[in-house]
This record gives structure tokens, sequence and C-alpha cells, in this order.
């Protein structure tokens, strides 16, 4: 396994290659996880994706000749306006029309709760529904269809997140005693977690 993590090989590469000679050695995130700790301790780095970076014309080879964004990159940009590079953002801007549009829309809509404005909140609708985009037409029409609880959302500070939270932790704990107590160790756990 040592000599395909120096050949430059993927974790997954090295499991095909011994899946085909072995025929059964068990899972790939275990055997994932098992490579990657075997390439820390012999002090080698595991590649993660497929790409060989392409020889410069004097014979060497470059450690990086790609730029990459990430998905959670793009994410933190729609949403929190995290800036990124102007290479970064044409490339978004070329291959996927839809990001600027994207990007109105959600500070549209949070600007809907900044201001608690239901106003605000009709135009947002209309302006998704007089677009090209059918996923955003979807969207105001599922804001249209709990139309009143939006608004309630909206407008009011009021919210059910604490009830909520409380249930998950009640079924999460449920969900970990189920078959193993009584429900007396089930209240005190209960407490305990409360």
């Amino acid at each position: 396994m040592l000599d395909g993590i120096r050949a430059v090989k993927t974790g997954k590469e090295i499991y095909i290659e011994l899946e085909n000679r072995y025929k059964t050695i068990g899972k790939l995130t275990s055997f994932y996880n098992y490579i990657v700790q075997l390439a820390k301790d012999a002090g080698l780095k595991l590649e993660r994706y497929h790409h060989r970076p392409m020889p410069l014309p004097d014979g060497t080879i470059p450690k990086k000749d790609f730029d990459c964004i990430k998905r959670n990159g793009v994410l933190q940009y729609l949403w929190n306006g995290l800036e990124i590079s102007q290479l970064h953002l044409d490339y978004l801007y070329r291959e996927y029309p839809i990001i600027p549009l994207l990007r109105k829309r959600i500070l549209e809509f949070r600007e809907i709760f900044r201001w608690k404005n239901p106003y605000l909140l009709f135009l947002f609708i209309d302006n998704c529904k007089e677009g090209d985009n059918v996923k955003l037409s979807r969207f105001a029409d599922g804001l249209n269809q709990g139309l009143e609880a939006v608004l309630n959302a909206v407008v009011s500070d009021l919210s059910n997140g604490f009830v909520e939270g409380i249930n998950n932790k009640i079924k999460m704990v449920k969900r970990v005693m189920y078959g193993r107590c009584k429900l007396p160790l089930l209240k005190a756990k209960l407490i305990v977690c409360g």
C-alpha cells in the first residue's frame, strides 16, 4: 500500500487494485481511514483527488497547477458575502449565470427579516415568480402556500425553536436508551441532560 501512496495514487485507486487482487477487503470508508493513518505514520501524503500536474517544458512538475473554489466557498459568498477572488467570481458568473440572481434574492430575503416588513415579503414573492428560474418560482409558490406561517415568522419575535430543541433532545435520549432500560432510568437520564 505504501508503494501505491508513493506512486501518487488516490485511496480509491489503491482500494480498487487490492479489491481486484484479493476480491474482498472490506468497506471503502474503513479502508480509507486505515490508509490515511498508514500514510501519516509513514510521513507520506495521500492524494485525495485524481489530479496529476502537467510537466513543465524543463521536465519539472509544479506543486499546483490548478485553482479551485469549494462548494462551501460559494455558499459563504452567497449567504455571508464572503469575498472571493475576481478570477473565481468570473468563473462562477460564466459557468453558472444563476449565481448573481441567487445572490440578489438571498440579500432580499435577509432584508425581509432584518426590517420585519411583510410588504417586502410580498415583493420578494412577486420578484421570484416573475423570473425565468423555475426553482425560484417553486420556492415562491411554497412561501405562498404557507403564507400565514411565513408572515408570522417575519413579523413576530416569538419562536418555537426552544421547544423544538427540547423535543430533539428528548428524542435523541429515547433513541440512545431504546431497549436498555425502564422508565426510571430514562427519567434520570432526561433530568441529567435537561
